[in-house]
């Protein structure tokens, strides 16, 4: 699921969100779990942000069942992925964040990790994927070990 956010409302962070039951019932869920949801990519403050977290039960009005209003965080991290020589394999996603603290996520751990996401050589086109891409794996199903890791470090963290 990728939800449609206006800046104001990423601002706020809050948004009333419509659709049929299904949708609504499926943010209600991931609302009380306080998971992370993609977004559509927004710029907030120079920095380009792919998700956001739930961070509270959101609330129904009316219409029977099919308009809520949730409650979020914004989440901005750079997400790069370590692959295998076959390139479908995902091994480990090196998570930073705001602060500029980098994580290793793999299947087993998690740890903080050094590694160069700028200067001389950086491809921008692969930055600016890097702080799109945490939304984009939240909308592929079925998730892996890595990506839960991942999850749940965003939701302790964030």
């Amino acid at each position: 699921m990728r939800l449609t956010i206006t800046i104001d409302e990423l601002q706020k962070g809050s948004s009333v969100q419509t659709g049929t039951q299904e949708r609504i019932r499926d943010l209600e869920h991931c609302s009380r779990r306080g998971e992370p949801i993609a977004i559509h990519p927004l710029r907030l403050h120079d920095k380009l942000i792919g998700a956001v977290l739930l961070s509270r039960e959101g609330v129904h009005h009316g219409s029977h069942g099919r308009i809520m209003e949730i409650f979020f965080r914004p989440i901005w991290c750079k997400c790069f992925r370590l692959c295998s020589m076959k390139a479908d394999q995902l091994l480990a996603l090196i998570l930073e964040v705001e602060d500029g603290k980098k994580y290793w996520i793999d299947d087993h751990s998690t740890s903080e990790c050094r590694f160069t996401t700028n200067g001389p050589g950086t491809d921008p086109r692969v930055i600016l994927e890097a702080e799109t891409f945490f939304g984009d794996l939240l909308v592929n199903d079925p998730f892996n070990h890595i990506v839960r890791s991942a999850i749940s470090f965003v939701q302790k963290r964030f």
